[in-house]
């Protein structure tokens, strides 16, 4: 449990998620050639130790003072409307879609299981935009989510997210390790467990 807001010195294990790694990381290579920059940080997470892993995305380096439309975060969240709610996620990893009043809506991966995380990333680098070939953030939109068929497990993930209920340090992930966060048992479920959250956002997709 997280007991501070502003403690990014968490645990975790990693055990099942490289093998959702390697599969992400081989995706990019089919969508960005055989060798792209982008797959370096993924090679080195098969050999890194267990603290050198939670200091590539916790690392003070990744700090960041503003969400930026198409990149990956991880913050921490205290939601306005938290006792009306069934379930919420107190640690969010989302790309942001867009602007939304007082805040922003994002994709929080930790709605869904592992692979079909892994799944919808893979999906979304069809909307990718490359800077000196190497992937810089995604070109998205609500809109753009909602005419892509590939894409449409985002709709459990989708959430709105008020600027004043962020709370302590926000993460930048960097492109290169998004398929490695999104592995990451990071989330933090109130009410409900992950399992029945993730249940609830499988029915809903069928």
């Amino acid at each position: 449990m997280l007991k501070h807001q502003d403690n990014f010195n968490i645990k975790f294990t990693i055990r099942s998620t490289i093998d959702a790694i390697k599969w992400f990381k081989d995706k990019i290579k089919s969508a960005f050639g055989a060798n792209p920059k982008i797959s370096d940080t993924l090679e080195e997470t098969e050999v890194l130790s267990e603290q050198e892993k939670e200091k590539n995305i916790l690392d003070e380096d990744n700090d960041v003072s503003k969400f930026e439309i198409g990149k990956m975060y991880l913050f921490h969240y205290d939601p306005k409307t938290k006792v009306k709610l069934p379930y919420y996620d107190t640690f969010p990893l989302i790309i942001m879609v867009g602007l939304a009043p007082g805040g922003f809506t994002g994709i929080n991966f930790h709605y869904l299981p592992i692979k079909m995380r892994m799944l919808l990333l893979s999906n979304l680098l069809s909307i990718s935009i490359l800077k000196d070939g190497e992937l810089e953030r995604l070109r998205i939109s609500y809109d753009i989510l909602k005419s892509v068929s590939t894409l449409e497990s985002f709709k459990p993930c989708f959430k709105r997210y008020l600027y004043d209920h962020v709370r302590g340090t926000i993460k930048g992930i960097p492109p290169s390790d998004w398929g490695y966060a999104a592995a990451l048992p990071f989330e933090n479920f109130k009410k409900k467990s992950k399992q029945e959250v993730w249940k609830d956002s499988m029915d809903s997709l069928n």
